[in-house]
């Protein structure tokens, strides 16, 4: 089981969310960590959660306001290799707008393997119609990523 550790972001501090009442948030009082401090509270959750990814809610951001740019550049620059999963919220309005117009169905088959270096994908796909996005020819798609 994979734990991945959460913060709320708010006004440089990481806060404790009570239940969406944004002006009840204070900055977190924790046995684990005696500071609000994001670099220190996202440390010390990563080494007790043993994983380098974290997720970081910007509250700000989410609330309107400027995105915390700078304290998550700190964060970054003090933890080589974090994988920071960010909820700043929409980046624009019609990035929500779900549309079917341009949906395409391939069929195909595919290779998993599970290695030490990560899972290595190989997979061969055939659209089943061919328009603008794609030709009739079918596609060999191969990676290398991460384990979740």
């Amino acid at each position: 089981m994979n734990l991945i550790p959460v913060i709320d972001l708010m006004q440089g501090q990481v806060v404790r969310a009570v239940r969406g009442n944004r002006q009840a948030y204070r900055p977190i009082e924790s046995p684990l960590c005696h500071s609000s401090d994001p670099v220190a509270v996202a440390g010390i959750l990563c080494r007790h959660c043993a994983t380098r990814r974290l997720y970081v809610a910007d509250l700000d951001a989410l609330s309107g306001r400027p995105a915390q740019s700078e304290v998550l550049r700190t964060l970054l620059q003090a933890m080589p290799g974090l994988e920071l999963w960010l909820d700043a919220g929409f980046a624009n309005a019609d990035a929500y707008d779900v549309s079917t117009n341009d949906v395409n169905s391939d069929i195909g088959i595919g290779l998993r393997l599970d290695l030490p270096i990560g899972p290595v994908r190989i997979d061969y796909g055939i659209p089943m119609q061919s328009d603008k996005a794609n030709d009739s020819s079918g596609r060999f798609n191969f990676n290398i990523g991460y384990q979740f």
